[in-house]
């Protein structure tokens, strides 16, 4: 009988625990008469992961407990809900079950006394298939808090529980010591981004030869330290082990009962989170968290995969930040499981957005469009048309040169992308981005940031017309409403319509800038767009073919390896 997901009770209760029950350090006090229910994010068994990918189907749950209790287990699924068994008991209890083939199933104590629950879980009752030996690899830059912490609450899990992990921090800042990260093996590596230092993780255990998987993980999550229990669980029962990536809910730090994003898909034209925004305290979304199965790729948030992927289709591109879980998760041509309840707490990605980003963004996405997704020139057309257009609507005229700056470095080709000293171009991007201010700061200059506002709904028509207001002479526009204080993260087309002046306030990162509506650089940049729009006409498909035939030595360990030791002198 095999553990496949121990009972958690943490702090934010609405995500381990319902019912009248209350939490007392570890354990749980039900008082007489009174109800736990675990129908809960962490606590609950999605069905559909293990009836797709194993052949577990016979289940055991468990309580241990003190006191006399009833326990029941119920299905919920599409059609409703059941009970599929109940024992009452003094003391620790078990009940078996057929494991349904679709929803979610959870347990249920009714306390007749005063009962005290001190753990639990699911147990299949077939025997494991796989040895798995996991390395966890972590990627950081300059986040020393973070990877500490991260690196003590893993060391600590596999004290307590014995599972197989080894932990690489792959140090890009070069801010680490061993004595910060004990226990861990730490790589000091030049910084070439995320791609660099997820790819050098990932090496680091292919050479050690004895790591079944590899976990990319970013440094600034949060996570219980079950996490890892629950992943190597599932893949040792995972019938085509070699085939299966496990990926993780993004839940928001801010707000950590709400999940960013479960998965994704990429059409060639646009990303698409699935699960985003949704309440993780409603059954209905683990409902349909546990039926997710249309996933093209996981974020490197945290994402397990087979190390048999390096032989299969190589490592990552040399992306430097932005797409390469995308192009990769592609590639790996893994199918994507998600298992109960696992998940990290990240920051909004709204905190970290710089406008230098939009470089990286489009330059590797029609990088990774060319070797997977292949869609044709009118859908990059229409890509950067359209990204363009809503810069310049949103008098983020600084921006667009970001944008048309990744579709010329795309032309120049791959080897353009292989020669290229990424840490010195970051730098670059990074010096060039205009000043951002503070709330103080603006309010020095006479800006109140306090309350954004939002334009008025109009006529789409009118809006495209007169290309969002900015046709109409500026007479027209009310007066009371040419400036504006703008949430930058939530500003539509329409709150810039007749507005010549705005402060556009990141309320995440608490930072933000000033723009003027200036008609000049409207033109100026519409010139610059089409310029780069016939560029893209006469070389985008001979382009396209050359990336496609470097894939290979781009993605090998010779040229990672060259990329290594020509900054470190390591080999």
């Amino acid at each position: 009988m095999q553990k496949i997901i121990r009972l958690l009770f943490g702090d934010i209760k609405d995500l381990y625990i319902r019912g009248n029950a209350t939490k007392e350090g570890n354990l749980v006090v039900i008082p007489a008469y009174g109800v736990l229910s675990c129908d809960t994010y962490f606590n609950s068994l999605a069905c559909d992961p293990w009836y797709r990918f194993t052949e577990v189907r016979k289940v055991a749950a468990k309580v241990e407990m003190k006191g006399r209790a009833v326990l029941s287990v119920w299905h919920y699924s599409a059609s409703g809900e059941k009970k599929l068994a109940e024992k009452e008991a003094d003391g620790d209890v078990e009940l078996t079950f057929d494991l349904p083939q679709t929803g979610i199933v959870y347990v249920k104590v009714t306390a007749i006394e005063e009962t005290v629950v001190f753990g639990g879980g699911f147990y299949a009752l077939e025997e494991p298939k796989n040895d798995v030996s996991v390395a966890v690899a972590i990627c950081t830059y300059k986040r020393e808090e973070y990877v500490r912490k991260n690196v003590r609450s893993i060391e600590e899990y596999k004290a307590l529980t014995g599972e197989k992990l080894t932990v690489y921090v792959v140090d890009n800042g070069g801010t680490l010591t061993e004595k910060d990260v004990p226990g861990a093996n730490l790589i000091e590596n030049p910084n070439l981004g995320g791609s660099g230092g997820f790819c050098r993780g990932m090496v680091e255990a292919y050479k050690a030869g004895r790591y079944t998987h590899v976990l990319l993980m970013d440094d600034d999550v949060s996570f219980e330290g079950e996490l890892f229990g629950r992943v190597c669980d599932f893949l040792r029962y995972v019938n085509d082990v070699e085939k299966v990536g496990i990926g993780a809910s993004m839940i928001l730090e801010d707000k950590p009962t709400v999940q960013y994003e479960l998965g994704a898909t990429w059409d060639g034209d646009r990303l698409c989170g699935l699960g985003k925004e949704e309440d993780l305290t409603d059954k209905k979304v683990l409902l349909n968290n546990a039926v997710r199965n249309e996933a093209d790729y996981t974020a490197w948030w945290c994402c397990c995969m087979p190390l048999s992927v390096v032989d299969k289709v190589g490592l990552p591109m040399p992306m430097f930040i932005k797409n390469d879980d995308v192009e990769y998760g592609l590639r790996s041509g893994l199918d994507w499981a998600f298992p109960s309840g696992v998940g990290v707490w990240h920051m909004p990605f709204e905190n970290k957005y710089s406008p230098f980003l939009e470089y990286y963004i489009k330059r590797n996405e029609l990088i990774s469009n060319c070797l997977n997704r292949k869609r044709g020139l009118a859908c990059q057309f229409r890509k950067l048309v359209r990204s363009v257009s809503l810069q310049l609507v949103q008098q983020r005229y600084f921006v667009v040169p970001y944008m048309l700056k990744g579709y010329e470095d795309f032309l120049k080709g791959p080897e353009y992308l292989k020669s290229l000293d990424a840490e010195k171009k970051n730098q670059e991007l990074i010096a060039s981005q205009p000043k951002q201010y503070t709330a103080k700061e603006l309010k020095e200059m006479g800006y109140d940031v306090s309350r954004p506002v939002h334009g008025k709904k109009r006529n789409k028509l009118w809006q495209i017309v007169t290309l969002n207001g900015q046709l109409l002479p500026t007479f027209l526009y009310a007066k009371k409403d040419r400036k504006r204080i703008l949430d930058c993260n939530r500003c539509p087309p329409r709150d810039f319509f007749g507005a010549t002046e705005t402060v556009q306030f990141n309320y995440y990162s608490g930072k933000g800038f000033v723009t003027r509506q200036k008609r000049t650089e409207l033109i100026r940049w519409l010139v610059a767009l089409t310029k780069i729009l016939i560029k893209m006409l006469f070389k985008y498909y001979r382009v396209r073919r050359k990336y496609q035939e470097k894939m290979p030595e781009l993605t090998s360990m010779e040229y990672w390896n060259s990329k290594w030791s020509k900054n470190d002198g390591k080999d």
